[in-house]
This record gives structure tokens, sequence and C-alpha cells, in this order.
């Protein structure tokens, strides 16, 4: 989560009726894997980042999927 949290640049003190919508995006993601998952479906994910948080979330994707197939784990 704090990795999540530095990678995407995220103020612990932004409002969401107060921030753009790129802040608001980051915050919706990380909210969104606060779960632990076996599927995730992700649908137009990178809308309203900018371009290196886009590379950098899907950097992140990438070592979370590989870090599944070390210990045993499917990935499709």
């Amino acid at each position: 989560m704090e990795k999540l949290i530095e990678l995407l640049e995220i103020d612990l003190q932004w409002r969401m009726h107060k921030v753009l919508d790129g802040q608001r995006r980051r915050i919706q993601i990380c909210m969104g894997l606060l779960q632990p998952f076996k599927v995730l479906l992700l649908d137009e994910v990178t809308v309203n980042l900018d371009v290196v948080a886009r590379l950098d979330l899907l950097d992140f994707f990438e070592e979370e999927c590989e870090k599944g197939t070390r210990r045993g784990e499917r990935v499709k």
C-alpha cells in the first residue's frame, strides 16, 4: 500500500472534493487495490493519469504479476 501511495505520489491530506481529475484517479486506483485479489480486471485504468504516473503504474502491475508467477500462481 505504501509503495503504491509513493508510486502514485498521493498526498494523504488531499480531499476528494478539492482535487483535480488526475489526483482523484490516483486515489481511486489506490483504494481499489487495498484488498487482495485473485483476478483483477482493469478497463482504461490509466485514464486521467500523466505519462510518468501511467508508466509507473503499468510497471507496478507487471512486477506484481511476476511476484504472483514466482509464488506459483498462474497469470493469464
